[in-house]
């Protein structure tokens, strides 16, 4: 069986005009096997974290810094097979903007879901696109930050963002 399902969302605003807006319980991505019951799984193998830390412009004192994370947790089993990964969100850590009349959004967009296993033991692999958009009194910019996290623990990350700073 290599058709996931997504009891979750395919998308939603992670910060709204500077103010974290995600809803832990509602907002957060899924991959499990189609058609079966939460109880016919078993417990996740752990939980798996990626943060990082947008930065807006500023020569001396960045005018803006958004902490992030994505968390998932992986390795549920189906009969004793596959790994599955029943939970994974993208959550604000800190924030803090200053002044120049900053207005900062930042979205979460979940790709197609793909098996990145065998047909036996299927293994999702979830594309998750975090996007940051601002503007200021003089200006604007964004970005996105690509992420795979797979069923079995590891994920991957692109990023195309200037303002990016591990």
């Amino acid at each position: 069986m290599s058709d996931f399902e997504n009891l979750g969302k395919f998308a939603w605003e992670v910060v709204t005009s500077n103010r974290p807006k995600v809803n832990v319980s509602s907002d957060y991505v899924n991959a499990i096997p189609k058609g079966i019951e939460w109880s016919d799984l078993s417990a996740p193998a752990g939980t798996n974290y990626c943060n990082w830390d947008w930065k807006g412009p500023g020569l001396v004192y960045k005018d803006f810094n958004f902490s992030m994370q994505l968390s998932w947790t992986y390795g549920a089993r189906y009969r004793g097979g596959g790994a599955y990964i029943t939970n994974a969100t993208v959550t604000v850590l800190e924030h803090r903007v200053g002044v120049g009349g900053y207005d900062v959004n930042i979205m979460c967009k979940i790709g197609n879901i793909d098996n990145v296993g065998t047909e036996r033991a299927p293994v999702p692999r979830i594309p998750i696109d975090v996007s940051i958009s601002w503007t200021n009194w003089f200006s604007g910019g964004g970005g996105t930050n690509r992420f795979e996290i797979w069923g079995s623990g590891p994920y991957g990350a692109h990023y195309d963002d200037d303002s990016y700073e591990p």
